[in-house]
């Protein structure tokens, strides 16, 4: 029944496009609740709205697969929204990693609130007792919030191979979450491998979900607040978000790893709060400093890509012009991407999960759909 009733809606869809009226089907999302989006028209501010329309097509004709959302934001009003599949406007998105853009939000707070000292702070003394932190390793002692934050610590920890002792998928089925990353070894390097040192910003990347449970599990301690609670009382309240849904480890630390549920209207928010320097509504939610510093590039991941504390960051040419975007990002092609020099924060949500191809298409979606339809380029004017 229900593919029957996105067929028929994509063929009426397409009959009001011969008469000129898709533009009030697609482009004029529903109106705002308090503390929610305000509204605008994208096609008369000036987007590419045919080009917007593809992206609708192509999941249609199967060449988009597994998508559950695509939304835009403009100048901080939401100017295109579209479900398909699962997805619809209380759908509960599985976001996966890009929770670690919000766990990098809550160190952001709990450096705010004084909890913890500075990202210089050696992670493990914040988590350890006296006793067991001075009985660590040197090199291991030595990492701090930063290292983790920026994925480049001397643990022996890669979730890009399965053979990664510090791998994500050994810390799920291990009964201690915490006594899991204290004892994941020190990190070699292969002689292939290019050395902190002889690398861009001085810092080697490795993809670590297991240090940002950890900085979770920091933030808990330090504060005395479960995570889950100290988001509802400084991010959620505040942005006006009521739904949201956490994971826990076997010892009830709310996981800053990844697996939040968040709706798409509401995960928005997050790229419209960092754009706009940490405010929503006019409010201070978190410093400016943070957000700042959060974006800023600290590790060299590949050509065209960085990192900075649990945010990407990707750089984009579009009619011969480069642009470097923002993102949290997640398994299944989950995307949140802040672009601050257009005005712009895009969310596309996908279940395309644990494949290649869920990233290479969010990732087509933004730069050949978004970017271009943008109206700085597509009015020639601009």
């Amino acid at each position: 029944m229900r593919i029957t009733f996105q067929f028929n809606y994509y063929v009426l869809a397409k009959m009001l496009f011969v008469f000129g009226l898709i533009n009030s089907i697609f482009y004029q999302p529903a109106s705002a609740q308090p503390l929610e989006w305000q509204t605008a028209n994208a096609k008369t501010i000036g987007w590419d709205s045919d080009k917007l329309a593809q992206i609708s097509e192509k999941v249609n004709s199967n060449e988009f697969q597994k998508l559950t959302s695509v939304l835009i934001a403009h100048k901080g009003k939401l100017v295109h929204e579209q479900y398909f599949n699962n997805g619809h406007v209380d759908y509960m998105n599985d976001l996966r990693s890009a929770t670690k853009s919000i766990t990098s939000l809550m160190v952001g707070l709990a450096l705010e609130h004084g909890h913890i000292k500075s990202v210089e702070q050696k992670a493990f003394s914040l988590i350890a007792d006296k006793q067991e932190f001075e009985a660590m390793h040197p090199l291991k002692q030595a990492i701090t919030i930063q290292d983790l934050l920026s994925m480049s610590s001397i643990l022996g920890c890669n979730d890009d191979t399965p053979y990664s002792l510090g791998n994500e998928e050994r810390m799920y089925i291990s009964y201690d979450w915490v006594e899991f990353v204290k004892n994941i070894p020190l990190r070699g390097f292969a002689p292939w491998e290019k050395r902190p040192e002889e690398s861009p910003f001085n810092r080697a990347f490795s993809y670590c979900t297991a240090g940002s449970f950890l900085l979770g599990a920091i933030v808990e301690k330090t504060s005395g607040l479960k995570m889950d609670a100290y988001a509802k009382k400084y991010l959620d309240k505040p942005l006006g978000i009521e739904s949201v849904k956490w994971n826990y480890s076997n010892h009830g630390i709310t996981s800053g790893a990844g697996g939040t549920r968040y709706k798409s209207r509401d995960f928005l928010k997050f790229g419209e709060l960092y754009r706009q320097g940490g405010q929503w509504n006019g409010k201070q939610v978190i410093s400016q400093k943070w957000v700042e510093e959060s974006v800023k590039s600290r590790v060299d991941v590949r050509e065209n890509v960085e990192y900075g504390y649990f945010w990407w960051k990707f750089a984009y040419e579009v009619d011969g012009k480069k642009y470097w975007s923002y993102a949290a990002s997640g398994n299944g092609g989950n995307y949140l991407f802040v672009q601050p020099e257009l005005e712009l924060v895009t969310l596309i949500t996908s279940e395309f999960y644990n494949s290649r191809q869920g990233h290479q298409q969010s990732q087509s979606i933004y730069s050949d759909y978004v970017l271009a339809a943008h109206p700085k380029h597509s009015d020639p004017k601009k």
